[in-house]
């Protein structure tokens, strides 16, 4: 608001110092105040006209919920009011100009002048919020800002709604090959699981779950909701070979699954199957570095648990059955598709996670000696692949031994 405090010094100055240097007179008034709401009208209407187009071209592309938001922004709603009265205000006064007093001009003028001053102010302000709107960055981060505030709020069904539109929007912009947008959006994802975990353990939360024994429920729907929106958008981006997309969206997951950990360890089991899956068709389209990628972001999925989490009492055999499960499909996959990978590549990922139980943390865990068979387990269907490997000649010899 620099005008209109420039103003209201200004009129400070005419009515305290210099009075004299206004030579207005009363007859004068009418014109200024039709020149001055014409302008405020014409500049209200064309910027609606002008920036609908644009809203509603940006709104198909890219930005579904675009004119929700636009609809629910408190300031440009108070805003277009006060343009609205002012106009309004400026055009009744335009029909009693001339009855106003020698001794009242001044004043008057004034204060019409502040509150023109006012009204520029709020079109400016218009202006750049139409203009931020404009943006899908910031309306990524709008939207973000709203889930937020819905989980503050317990609002289920608002929170549902803008994860919905950030997913759309991601899909939109694979569509478009926006790689930075489509990736920007997938970043807004595991700070909002994080936000909805932080409140659900909160004291206040603790106290309602006693009234509502759904909240569980409603936080693995959440989960489940969000991964079938995950799994469409990486489909979508494995088609249209976005790779990057892929791999934000492998580092995305990762995140969800460590903070799933952190709130319930029975929640990780579901989200990592998602994780190998994507791993596994990204290694059909050929995306070597994804595979690679889920194979360490597993890796790191474990040793968080393992080292930054109380497992005094926690069940760990369903979330690293899920783990173990994952880094084997993932080996299988890999040697199926290229029978000359070294057989100790593939078992790497699994010995390294065998080596995470050997700390002193988890050597005395009850579930330690069952996790370190299941990976033992594996290892040995890996060496003993490996055995028979080495007694097949490779195949140039034995097409020549053929012939």
């Amino acid at each position: 608001m620099l005008i209109t405090l420039l103003t209201i010094l200004f009129s400070l100055f005419m009515v305290y110092l210099v009075p004299t240097m206004v030579q207005l007179e009363p007859a004068h008034l009418a014109p200024i105040l039709l020149v001055g709401g014409t302008s405020i009208f014409f500049g209200t209407v064309l910027l609606n006209l002008f920036i609908l187009t644009p809203f509603q071209k940006l709104e198909v592309k890219l930005c579904p919920n675009l004119m929700e938001i636009l609809r629910k922004d408190s300031p440009l709603k108070w805003g277009r009011l006060y343009l609205f009265f002012f106009v309004l205000v400026t055009y009744v006064c335009v029909a009693f100009a001339f009855r106003v007093e020698e001794l009242r001009f001044h004043w008057f003028l004034l204060v019409w002048l502040i509150l023109f001053a006012a009204a520029i102010d709020v079109l400016r302000d218009s202006w750049r919020r139409l203009v931020n709107l404009m943006n899908p960055l910031f309306l990524i981060s709008k939207t973000a800002k709203l889930a937020e505030t819905a989980i503050q709020n317990d609002n289920r069904e608002m929170f549902l709604n803008e994860l919905g539109n950030l997913s759309e929007i991601a899909v939109l912009a694979v569509e478009n090959c926006k790689l930075s947008l489509s990736t920007r959006t997938l970043q807004t994802f595991p700070p909002l699981i994080k936000i909805h975990f932080d409140s659900a353990k909160s004291i206040s939360h603790i106290s309602q779950d006693i009234k509502d024994k759904q909240k569980g429920d409603d936080t693995n729907y959440f989960i489940f909701y969000i991964l079938q929106h995950f799994e469409l958008i990486f489909d979508k981006a494995v088609r249209d070979r976005q790779e990057t997309v892929c791999r934000q969206m492998i580092m995305s997951l990762g995140k969800i699954i460590i903070h799933c950990a952190q709130f319930d360890l029975s929640m990780v089991a579901f989200p990592t199957h998602f994780l190998t899956k994507f791993g596994l068709k990204a290694q059909q389209h050929y995306f070597e570095e994804v595979t690679v990628l889920t194979t360490g972001t597993l890796l790191e999925i474990a040793r968080t648990i393992l080292t930054e989490i109380d497992l005094t009492y926690a069940e760990l055999q369903e979330p690293f059955q899920t783990i173990i499960n994952g880094l084997t499909a993932i080996a299988r996959s890999t040697f199926k598709k290229n029978k000359e990978t070294s057989i100790k590549v593939l078992m790497q990922p699994l010995v390294d996670l065998k080596e995470l139980f050997k700390s002193e943390k988890m050597a005395n865990h009850r579930d330690t000696p069952a996790i370190v068979q299941q990976i033992n387990n594996v290892l040995d269907e890996f060496s003993l692949l490996e055995q028979v490997m080495q007694t097949i000649p490779p195949m140039t010899i034995a097409s020549e031994d053929q012939s």
